[in-house]
């Protein structure tokens, strides 16, 4: 007999898969945070030129602050969706790896923001 449990028998992984996705969750959700504070000081110091990105620029340029915050939050939330699909589906080490790519993207994207002050 295989080393493998079915799928339907697992429906979301082992409780410590949960867990260390959901962690990863909040690592995602804390370097949003930090990239949305260090974006605000530089729009602040430097102004609109500090954002590279033009997707966060026009959001920012047409619907002020909370349009970033509603627009960060949303791909906080589509991010986290796939890695809990992924995890659902059985496929919890692919879900740890979305997930660490995208917290480490948020991470670089803050601390650009900090360089380049």
């Amino acid at each position: 007999m295989s080393s493998q449990v079915a799928r339907d028998s697992r429906p979301f992984g082992t409780l410590r898969s949960f867990i260390n996705t959901s962690s990863l969750i909040y690592v995602l959700a804390a370097a949003a945070a930090m990239d949305l504070v260090t974006l605000f000081r530089n729009v602040e110091i430097i102004g609109l030129g500090a954002e590279a990105n033009p997707i966060v620029l026009y959001f920012l340029v047409n619907f002020g602050p909370l349009g970033v915050v509603a627009a960060k939050s949303a791909s906080v939330l589509l991010a986290s969706s796939i890695g809990l699909y992924l995890m659902h589906s059985g496929r919890c080490r692919l879900a740890k790896i979305t997930l660490a790519i995208c917290c480490f993207a948020t991470i670089m994207a803050a601390f650009s923001n900090i360089w380049s002050a």
